[in-house]
């Protein structure tokens, strides 16, 4: 499955990136390597850490910074989502449960005013 999914996950690094970064540079290409290096052909992994990624970069993370989370990026997504999941607080946790629920029970794509 990861040889399959090799080109598609290099097409979609480069169309996230090139979007959302006016400016391609070197450094930018560092970065999707290293992340084509350790995705270990997990799609699923690539949008996580991408999305994760291209938000710290507009709130005004350096590339070095960039680069050091992807290395410091759990491999697994159990891991990985357990790591996304920690800052809710208590109060906050009946809520992520029935967002998520929501979101991965659905019959149908969700829309943001449901």
């Amino acid at each position: 499955m990861e040889q399959h999914n090799r080109h598609d996950i290099s097409t979609y690094l480069k169309q996230r990136t090139d979007i959302a970064i006016s400016i391609q540079n070197a450094q930018w290409q560092i970065l999707e390597e290293n992340i084509r290096e350790i995705y270990d052909g997990m799609f699923l992994w690539v949008d996580l850490v991408v999305d994760d990624l291209l938000r710290r970069w507009d709130k005004g993370r350096s590339l070095k910074y960039l680069r050091n989370r992807v290395k410091n990026t759990p491999q697994a997504l159990e891991t990985l989502f357990s790591e996304m999941f920690s800052p809710i607080t208590p109060e906050g946790e009946n809520v992520a449960v029935k967002l998520f629920q929501w979101a991965t029970l659905s019959t149908k794509p969700l829309r943001l005013h449901e």
